[in-house]
């Protein structure tokens, strides 16, 4: 019997370069097109509450007040003194209904130590959003207007 002769395939080969260069295009651009935390590594404890709205949006500048009382704008460590020019600079590219301040006071802190904080922070006439962390046994969270 005659054995039938096969043509053998040629092997396909398939560009990966082209792949690893496009899996690199595609990180760059969610790296750059993310928007990082400024205030990752300050260290808070949010005061609990049960009245607490969830923001949609976040406020284009942060004010944290950490334990020892050391003021965090964006992130960025500043002196008291610094806090209402650092804070205006902030706010002064975004137009009046985006201008506000989300206000973060460590819990162990009293009301005599954010006050005054409080008061400058209102010289602005940004609103201020004070944050805080849910109590677990309250009902559930409204939306913020």
């Amino acid at each position: 019997m005659a054995r039938s002769k096969r043509r053998s395939r040629p092997a396909i080969l398939v560009p990966v370069a082209s792949m690893g260069d496009i899996a690199f295009l595609l990180i760059a651009f969610f790296v750059l097109a993310s928007r990082f935390s400024d205030d990752a590594g300050i260290s808070v404890t949010r005061p609990m509450s049960e009245d607490i709205d969830v923001v949609d949006d976040k406020p284009p500048v942060s004010v944290i007040m950490d334990e020892e009382s050391l003021l965090f704008v964006n992130g960025e460590e500043i002196v008291r003194d610094r806090l209402l020019s650092t804070v205006e600079r902030h706010l002064a590219s975004y137009d009046t209904e985006r201008r506000k301040i989300m206000v973060t006071i460590d819990a162990n802190l009293t009301y005599y130590d954010f006050e005054p904080i409080a008061e400058i922070l209102a010289e602005t006439g940004a609103p201020l959003m004070l944050a805080g962390q849910r109590d677990p046994d309250a009902p559930p969270p409204r939306t913020a207007p």
